[in-house]
């Protein structure tokens, strides 16, 4: 009985202790991509934290600058009849010092031009010139879109508040 009010005791005290976040929901985070991100191509897209997250009341470490980033990327090819390519890169997740996995909040994206002036020369070409000819004008593709490595992803930052362990 004695044991058990003892333990009851115990969890009553960290009870009442309250959470107190030392990586705070909307720290910013520097994230760079470490591959081509590319309309184009089915390669794989990766990314890393550019520089140390640091608790600004200790000055310790809680992320470290070259952990890796978890990615979603989107990508639209560019097509025929003069229709871009686009991409966007939204920055999901990393972990802390500790091993936790923190969730992050931001993105980037990219589209290509859409080459108008392709279906407009297919038109005229296909119907009053040459009918043969202004096909091909429709297989003319929009512009293909890159990011290219190094690219730092813009306003991402911490989707949530954590305690980290240090």
């Amino acid at each position: 009985m004695v044991a058990l009010l003892l333990h009851l005791n115990v969890i009553g005290a960290f009870a009442q202790q309250p959470f107190s976040p030392n990586l705070k929901r909307g720290t910013n985070v520097s994230v760079k991509l470490t591959s081509v991100a590319a309309s184009n191509k089915k390669n794989p897209v990766t990314a890393i934290v550019a520089a140390d997250v640091i608790d600004q009341t200790t000055k310790q470490t809680l992320i470290k600058m070259g952990t890796p980033v978890v990615l979603s990327v989107d990508k639209v090819k560019a097509k025929g009849m003069g229709k871009g390519g686009s991409i966007s890169v939204n920055a999901i997740s990393t972990t802390a010092v500790d091993g936790k996995t923190v969730m992050l909040m931001g993105s980037t994206s990219k589209a290509g031009d859409n080459t108008g002036t392709a279906l407009t020369l297919g038109l005229v070409m296909g119907l009053l010139v040459l009918p043969g000819v202004g096909f091909f004008f429709f297989c003319l593709k929009g512009e293909k879109v890159e990011l290219p490595r190094d690219t730092i992803i813009p306003n991402v930052m911490i989707a949530d508040d954590y305690a980290i362990a240090i």
